[in-house]
């Protein structure tokens, strides 16, 4: 982008987009405040995701660490600390990230809620702390348009009100993108590592970065990777372990655990990536296993496509196409892991905001994608994998246009 339109005045922007930029905000963030209106009850009484983490930090505090991923302790252990429950909400997490909440099983449930979401809004606000500097175009717009799209966002809302860890993810992806516009592409690697806890959008990262040659980075994902490998193995032994990589299968394909194993399937029309999208399409017209084998064989040349067609970026633009492509691939995903989609969504909108007047098709098209896929999560109470579409064409448009997603040299 030319040096001109980074600095492109306010007054040269349509009218349009300036009222755009104040209504979008203001209309997500009046749909995230009712449904906190209507979601903190049912929190105040347990049915929030925090029960499932909450009563994983109190096992392993009171050294129930081996019956982690045993689905009739969970239950127990949650109907005892939380809440009764006729099902339990599985800990579905490496039992490393058990660790983290440790702290806060030392209190009563409701206030581990409510100090876990100061922590959240904390790591939150350092999070957006990090990119702030790579969003001056939008707000060039209107000064308090970075931080009205990045509150606003609805998968970050979602996080919140759960209380899930999926800000601490997003946290850990923005220090990465900074120390890749660094160069420091080992403690990149850490930090992605350190994401494993979402191994569902951590691994697909690494290995798009990896099949990019970016050795120092993938060392330091592996070191890191197999550290909280073998503490997780240590607290729960190799049986469990065992335990939860059959529970993880359940919960990509749809299907229930059996016995002690987790009982979480994951309605495929909650998902929003392009294997929920070919199961939404295929499904009863083709036989199980045919899904599931077009569905790799879709995967692996969409994949193979990204890996061509990215190979000569630079690391730190490669860096938003592995994170967009993470949540596209991911074996499963769930509406608040979205929120790691504030990274390349606003670092995009904002090095292509200048672009929706004068510039190619291409390049006035990608704002607009931009646009659509901030507000698409609000799919997700009836065909979120709908939402695969727009942002495989964000990803084609990232790789398309010729546009510095970053600058290199930043502090």
């Amino acid at each position: 982008m030319s040096t001109a339109s980074q600095n492109s005045p306010t007054g040269s922007v349509p009218y349009y987009v300036v009222a755009l930029a104040m209504a979008l905000p203001a209309i997500m963030l009046g749909l995230q405040i009712s449904g906190w209106i209507f979601f903190m009850p049912g929190a105040m009484q347990g049915h929030a995701d925090f029960r499932q983490l909450y009563a994983a930090g109190y096992m392993v505090r009171t050294g129930h660490s081996h019956e982690l991923f045993d689905y009739a302790s969970q239950k127990h252990f949650q109907d005892m600390v939380v809440s009764p429950e006729q099902i339990a909400l599985p800990f579905i997490r490496p039992a490393y990230q058990a660790l983290v909440f440790v702290p806060f099983s030392l209190v009563p449930y409701r206030v581990a809620y409510f100090l876990f979401l100061a922590l959240n809004i904390v790591l939150f606000g350092f999070s957006f702390s990090l990119l702030r500097s790579f969003f001056s175009n939008l707000a060039t717009i209107w000064d308090r348009f970075p931080e009205a799209m990045y509150i606003s966002f609805l998968p970050a809302g979602a996080a919140l009100m759960q209380e899930q860890d999926s800000i601490l993810l997003l946290l850990l992806l923005s220090g990465a993108w900074v120390q890749l516009n660094r160069k420091s592409l080992f403690s990149a690697g850490i930090l992605l590592g350190s994401c494993l806890f979402k191994f569902q959008i951590a691994i697909p990262i690494a290995i798009l970065l990896l099949c990019w040659k970016h050795w120092r980075l993938f060392l330091g994902f592996v070191l890191t990777a197999s550290v909280l490998a073998g503490v997780s193995v240590w607290m729960t032994g190799t049986a469990q372990a065992q335990i939860y990589l059959r529970s993880i299968f359940h919960i990509g394909s749809g299907m229930r655990g059996t016995g002690n194993e987790l009982h979480y399937p994951q309605p495929m029309h909650l998902m929003m990536n392009l294997h929920a999208l070919l199961y939404a399409l295929m499904h009863g017209h083709a036989q199980p296993l045919t899904i599931s084998v077009v569905t790799i064989v879709t995967t692996a040349t969409l994949f193979l496509w990204i890996v061509w067609a990215g190979r000569a970026r630079v690391v730190h633009e490669q860096f938003l196409i592995a994170v967009a492509s993470a949540v596209l691939f991911s074996y499963y995903i769930f509406v608040h892991d979205l929120v790691v989609l504030e990274i390349p969504l606003l670092i995009a909108l904002n090095h292509t905001i200048f672009s929706l007047w004068g510039s190619p098709t291409a390049r006035r098209l990608l704002p607009a994608v931009c646009v659509v896929l901030f507000a698409a999560p609000t799919l997700v109470v009836t065909k979120a994998y709908l939402l695969s579409l727009p942002l495989a064409l964000f990803i084609y448009l990232l790789l398309s246009c010729e546009i510095p997603l970053g600058d290199p040299a930043h502090p």
